[in-house]
């Protein structure tokens, strides 16, 4: 059986390429993978994320003004 791609898996993926001391626009997520922008997107989009950096325990991240920004 094919494992199914959730959306923690993309966003982890994409976060995983950031280079150091580079970000990307919370924003720039939020409308990769949804179609609205509201309060709910956004909260579910900040699990994801956290699962993401759960999983790339290797690399640190940290978000300034809507900016998830890679630190190591």
């Amino acid at each position: 059986m094919k494992k199914k791609v959730t959306i923690a898996d993309k966003v982890a993926s994409l976060i995983s390429t950031i280079e150091l001391d580079k970000g990307i626009n919370k924003t720039d997520l939020v409308n990769m993978f949804y179609e609205d922008d509201n309060y709910f997107t956004r909260r579910a989009l900040d699990v994801h994320i956290c699962k993401a950096k759960k999983r790339l325990a290797n690399k640190a991240f940290k978000s300034v003004n809507g900016v998830l920004i890679r630190i190591k």
